[in-house]
């Protein structure tokens, strides 16, 4: 009697089990993550986004996925089954979100889930500390829900002030320099330190993001490349085969991994320029800048918005400054 009366309950718990480990075995890998922007498409309302994983030991099961907002859920649909180990499919979204994507073996009671993912306008910080952010971090912009940032260690997160952190980005060309004059990457206790020691780093692409989005009502994904102190030249489009070893080819690569497509680039720069020997050459520099931009983003009309350089008052002559 003891043991007949086990039996359901046995059963119940193999079938938790079953369900529970195929849970565990699924993996999302590739194509979207949590707080993830996509670049809407201007030409299509809809958006298919190419999303893949891993599942052991679930050859020939189907993968199923739920889209959910803040008003409803989608029915659960097939997106790919798995082969060798594999699957991959595609999930549709509209311009907007956040959403929240739910990926399971057909008919499982357990899930992997995909936070807060935004379809919208992708825009690149770019310039000095202007646009890296020199102020008080105090009564800065309130973060949106609808405004995530590809942060500097390259990943997606909810965006809020200080946006740029240089010191431990996954481009070395931001690291400081140590005393012998290399790149160094903060780490562990020390990271933690300056990070609670900061005060400044306040800038404008939030509020920019944030007063965009509210007025078009489109979600916003920041990418942040700002480095301050930097000229021209250390922007020069010609140190792109560098890598993460140069401005330049760090914005390449961050813009790569976050798309390969991006709505425009908001720009801040020239202090650095603003000098007799560099001013007079401003110009030609920053027209070849935007050139190879759109040339190398692949986008012969990319939006490109600049403000001249605001100056400083002192003794010297004002002529650098109008130039830049």
């Amino acid at each position: 009697m003891i043991f007949m009366g086990l039996r359901p309950f046995s059963c119940f718990i193999a079938l938790l089990f079953c369900t529970t480990s195929q849970a565990q075995s699924l993996r999302v890998t590739e194509g979207v993550s949590d707080y993830q922007v996509f670049q809407r498409d201007f030409k299509n309302t809809r958006l298919d986004i190419t999303v893949g994983g891993t599942a052991s030991a679930l050859d020939g099961k189907e993968v199923e996925e739920r889209t959910s907002t803040e008003i409803g859920a989608s029915e659960w649909a097939k997106v790919a089954a798995v082969k060798s180990g594999h699957w991959s499919g595609k999930v549709t979204l509209g311009t907007g979100g956040p959403y929240r994507l739910e990926f399971r073996i057909e008919g499982a009671s357990l899930a992997i889930v995909v936070e807060h993912v935004l379809v919208g306008d992708l825009w690149i910080l770019a310039g000095q500390s202007n646009m890296e952010g020199v102020g008080d971090l105090d009564d800065v912009q309130r973060p949106s829900p609808r405004v995530n940032m590809f942060d500097q260690t390259d990943q997606w997160r909810f965006a809020q002030e200080p946006l740029h952190r240089l010191v431990d980005a996954a481009d070395r060309v931001h690291w400081q320099r140590n005393s012998k004059k290399q790149p160094e990457k903060l780490t562990g206790e020390v990271l933690v330190n300056w990070i609670n020691g900061r005060r400044k780093g306040a800038g404008l692409g939030l509020p920019f993001a944030v007063a965009l989005s509210e007025a078009t009502a489109v979600p916003i994904g920041l990418i942040p490349c700002a480095h301050g102190g930097t000229s021209m030249d250390e922007w020069s489009p010609t140190l792109r085969d560098k890598g993460s070893d140069s401005l330049y080819g760090a914005m390449y690569l961050r813009f790569q991994a976050a798309g390969g497509k991006v709505t425009g680039i908001l720009w801040y720069q020239g202090e650095s320029d603003a000098n007799a020997k560099d001013a007079p050459q401003f110009r030609k520099k920053f027209e070849d800048f935007i050139a190879a931009v759109r040339r190398d983003f692949n986008d012969s009309d990319l939006p490109f918005y600049y403000v001249q350089i605001g100056r400083h008052v002192s003794k010297g002559s004002a002529e650098p400054w109008n130039l830049v």
